[in-house]
């Protein structure tokens, strides 16, 4: 924090040194050290360009990490959820989990190719009406 008395090189060595540190963790993939010390850095001077550009692209990537993590944890969630369902016999549980695994995949991916088969064989379950009485056991409401 900036004192009344600081003289103006301290104030720009306390910039300085906080940009750089702020660009050496957020090259190191350190988001928040990175906002911390270009907080810092705008603190010492006050609307500088730099820094809140910095904090900004900062404040992105942190919300892509939380996002990425949160889309891992529903993949997760849903492939314990089609592995229930295809053990329960539940294929219109499956469909549904393994269409919205589709849609989180990457395009790419070899994963998303398979899905994409699976989802064919599914349907098959599905047209056959294969143990019908026990479906939506495994999705109650239909939740997937």
């Amino acid at each position: 924090v900036a004192q009344a008395n600081d003289s103006p090189s301290t104030v720009a060595q306390r910039y300085r040194t906080a940009m750089l540190v702020g660009y050496a963790a957020a090259e190191q993939g350190h988001y928040h050290t990175a906002l911390i010390n270009f907080r810092r850095a705008l603190e010492a001077r006050p609307g500088d360009r730099y820094a809140t550009a910095a904090i900004q692209n900062m404040e992105t990537y942190i919300a892509r990490e939380r996002s990425e993590v949160a889309k891992r944890a529903e993949i997760a969630r849903l492939q314990t959820t089609v592995a229930a369902a295809v053990a329960a016999s539940d294929w219109a549980c499956a469909a549904a989990s393994v269409e919205r695994l589709v849609e989180l995949v990457p395009p790419d991916s070899p994963d998303r190719a398979r899905l994409i088969a699976y989802r064919g064989e599914l349907a098959g379950m599905i047209a056959s009406r294969d143990n019908l009485e026990r479906w939506s056991t495994v999705c109650p409401g239909g939740q997937v």
